[in-house]
This record gives C-alpha cells, structure tokens and sequence, in this order.
C-alpha cells in the first residue's frame, strides 16, 4: 500500500515540476518579447530621431504621410528581418537541448517557426508605432527653422 502512495506522490511531483518548467519558461519568453519589443522601439525611436531633418526636408518638398510612413516601416524591417533569420537559425540549433521537454510537437516544426515568426514581425510593427507618429507629425517649418 505504501508503495502505491509513494508512487502517486512521486507523478504528482513530476507533474508539477513539468509545470512549473512550463510556467518559469512561458514568463522567460514573455520577457524576452517585452525586452525585443523595447530594443525596436529604441532603435526605430533613435533612426526617426536622428533622420528629423531629412524627413522634414522631404515633407517639405511634397512628400505625404504614406510615404514617410513607407520610409521608415522599410527601415526597421530592414533590420527586423536579418534578426529574424538569424534567430530561427539559431533556434533550430538549439532545438536538441529542448526536444525531450517537447510533447505533441516536433523540435523542427514549420507551423511554429512560422508563427512565431508572425508574432515577432507584429511586435516590432507595434514597437515602432510611436516612432512612426512622430516621424508623420513633424511640421517641417519648425524643424527646418531650427
């Protein structure tokens, strides 16, 4: 009968050891698409910050909001990209320290690499909102006055 006990306690304990690696690795992950999303925003706020006179040179000359818009949107995918590539490079090599903690998913599965892909290209489009709005709402006369 205490065999029996033993052997419960001891599923129970694994089971909530699995968890607690689950939960300790989803709040990893959390923090490190926080820390991704505050890296594009500093560098997307630092490129529109230091191209204010070109942009109001070019607003100045015509150009409209879509194309500022354009301009700086190709700009931090410009750098976005290779992070990305890079990253899933990366991930695939490392994929053999955690394929025994994977359950109902292979180590090298496309669907994943592909959403997770679409989730990090949102969070840096969402990052470089605030850049992009001010990058869009600078009066040229004022910029070029100063």
């Amino acid at each position: 009968m205490r065999l029996a006990m033993d052997s419960t306690t001891c599923s129970t304990s694994s089971e909530g050891e699995r968890r607690f690696e689950a939960q300790l690795l989803a709040a990893s992950a959390a923090a490190a698409l926080a820390l991704a999303m505050i890296g594009v925003y500093g560098v997307s706020a630092h490129a529109v910050n230091l191209r204010t006179r070109e942009i109001a040179v070019r607003m100045a000359l015509g150009a409209r909001s879509p194309t500022v818009t354009a301009m700086v949107l190709r700009q931090t995918l410009m750098l976005v990209l290779p992070g990305l590539v890079v990253g899933s490079l990366a991930s695939l090599m490392a994929t053999r320290a955690i394929e025994g903690s994977l359950y109902g998913v292979a180590a090298a599965d496309p669907v994943t690499y592909a959403g997770v892909a679409l989730l990090l290209g949102a969070v840096a489009m969402a990052a470089v909102l605030v850049p992009l709005r001010r990058a869009t709402g600078i009066d040229p006369a004022a910029v070029l006055r100063a």
